[in-house]
């Protein structure tokens, strides 16, 4: 057992630490002033230390000693604000969503026509829903990969391999519309069907044929063009959009079809070479061109007749599908 003296002595030592514990929590409480703090040199530098920085309202002004205590630190971003700027905006609104909304009421009209349809009653709801999925995981995968339409063909053979089973009449009209729907309400995309012009076999000299046109699908921004403008296009994506106006309005200006190397030479006034392989915002210019074939902006086909001429096989182009859709007669 300690003596006495020594006893004394660990009481005056606990008295003190008992003392700063009371202040830490008074502290914490909110219950002693700043300038009153415990040894730990609270008051004024430990008030400044734990100021946070001024509010990201845009004019920078953090105010008083707040603003002096955070001078130092990174000054915060302050995040991306998407507001309307004029009365143009919110009709642009307006005039988009009544848009948007007609839209998806006729795609949700036909879905509902299927109500009565034998192929909508045999289908259970496991089996749509996967096949509506992979529809479109179909569509999305080719629009992000290479921007080509989707035949419907391809869609038809991707149901038969998912579910041989259910090859039954107009099931993949059923499951396309069931697709369209969910695209319009979900991506804010239109899964719009085309109808896909055909190329014939008497080049300049072809005649309308007989055969039902070919259907496939390509996906379209719900969003007015300028909102598209505004807050989705990319800038990297517009030297190719233009590049696809001028050729477009090119071959439309000479007639709806124009020659290959006639082509080439109104690029050409333009700076675009046919042999430049690595021009320095389309690289390979021929492949370029050759994108919108696939893209279903224009059409290649063989010359024949007069216009083929007699130093070997010659080629032209004439606007296809998407060109007339999303450009048409008067913007090209």
């Amino acid at each position: 057992m300690a003596p006495p003296k020594r006893r004394r002595e660990a009481a005056d030592n606990e008295a003190p630490e008992e003392e700063e514990v009371d202040a830490r929590r008074s502290r914490r409480r909110g219950n002693v002033d700043g300038d009153d703090a415990g040894p730990r040199g609270g008051g004024k530098e430990r008030g400044e230390r734990r100021q946070s920085p001024p509010p990201m309202n845009g004019n920078g002004n953090g105010g008083g000693r707040r603003g002096e205590a955070s001078g130092s630190r990174r000054a915060p971003q302050e995040p991306a604000r998407v507001d309307l700027r004029d009365d143009d905006d919110i009709d642009d609104y307006n005039a988009n969503d009544q848009d948007a909304v007609q839209l998806t009421q006729q795609y949700q009209s036909q879905l509902e026509s299927y109500d009565t349809q034998p192929v909508a009653q045999k289908v259970n709801v496991e089996e749509k829903n996967m096949l509506v999925a992979e529809v479109m995981r179909l569509m999305l995968f080719s629009q992000y990969k290479d921007n080509a339409p989707v035949q419907r063909s391809k869609i038809s053979e991707l149901i038969s391999k998912l579910c041989p089973q259910l090859k039954r009449n107009n099931l993949a009209a059923f499951i396309i519309v069931e697709a369209q729907v969910k695209f319009t309400t979900i991506f804010g995309y239109e899964m719009k069907e085309l109808d896909r012009v055909q190329q014939k076999k008497t080049g300049a000299n072809r005649v309308a044929g007989t055969s039902d046109p070919t259907k496939e699908y390509v996906l379209k921004s719900m969003l007015s063009a300028k909102s598209r403008r505004r807050w989705v296009d990319q800038p990297g994506e517009l030297a190719m959009r233009g590049f696809c106006i001028t050729v477009c309005s090119l071959v439309s200006i000479g007639g709806g079809q124009m020659e290959e190397e006639l082509l080439w030479r109104h690029l050409g006034a333009l700076g675009i070479n046919e042999a430049d392989e690595a021009h320095p915002t389309f690289g390979n210019t021929k492949a370029t061109l050759y994108k919108l074939v696939k893209q279903r902006y224009l059409i290649r086909e063989k010359l024949s007749g007069i216009h083929a001429g007699e130093a070997g096989e010659k080629f032209g182009y004439s606007l296809a599908e998407r060109a007339m859709d999303e450009l048409g007669e008067e913007g090209v």
